[in-house]
């Protein structure tokens, strides 16, 4: 990739304001990675399995992904430490791909680039473990964060457009698949005040397990035709 590219690519949001302000965040084709944090699994024995990157998140958003999947796991017996995790292998410190995006968006000249994570946890959770990880995220991204409460009177991404985000300065919308939520120890107000949505609130459209790629294309599109 030559250099104008790699500009263009780090800030492909704000060079293209003017074409997705009003674009729905549902209808916008947003480049992401899977698995976006692994690859500090290859440090670990046989963590090369489920290693599915071979840059840093930040290289990742640098290069123009918007879409993250971030997936972490308690350490035994310490709840507020979470490490990278793929399945049952285990590898760094998860908060690094967090302040990662944080710093990413923070930089000067991305006002506009707008990130969501899908947050998932891969072992079980306790009740403190919830607690922390939601605070953390909070104290990390802060005022970046899309809340409960924003989605109670305005983000829905069936809706919401580019332009709103940009007008609230919102631009990480974490969604949640699995418990995290749910008895996670906090009060109400402050779950709603919390930056983490819950996946299933959200969801326009089916994962569709099955091995055979023509079947999967059929599916899409007939979600693409019953979406809001």
């Amino acid at each position: 990739m030559d250099e104008t590219t790699k500009e263009f690519m780090s800030c492909w949001m704000g060079h293209l304001e003017e074409h997705l302000k009003n674009i729905r965040l549902i209808d916008a084709r947003i480049p992401g990675s899977h698995d976006s944090n692994t690859l500090s699994l290859r440090k670990t024995p046989l963590g090369s399995l489920g290693q599915c990157q071979d840059v840093p998140v930040f290289e990742q958003l640098c290069l123009g992904v918007r879409y993250l999947d971030l997936r972490y796991g308690e350490e035994s017996g310490k709840p507020g430490v979470q490490r990278d995790q793929h399945g049952p292998l285990r590898g760094g410190d998860f908060w690094v791909s967090v302040e990662e995006l944080g710093r990413f968006l923070r930089e000067q000249g991305r006002e506009k680039e707008i990130v969501i994570v899908n947050l998932q946890s891969e072992s079980k959770l306790s009740k403190t473990a919830k607690t922390l990880t939601i605070r953390k995220l909070g104290e990390l991204l802060g005022s970046l964060l899309v809340t409960g409460a924003d989605a109670e009177n305005w983000f829905y991404p069936g809706k919401t457009t580019f332009g709103d985000m940009w007008e609230r300065q919102k631009r990480v919308v974490i969604l949640s698949l699995g418990p995290l939520l749910r008895d996670c120890g906090l009060e109400s107000q402050e779950l709603r005040n919390a930056g983490v949505l819950q996946m299933e609130a959200f969801k326009v459209s089916e994962w569709h397990d099955v091995n055979n790629v023509e079947e999967i294309f059929r599916r899409n599109l007939r979600g693409l035709d019953t979406r809001p």
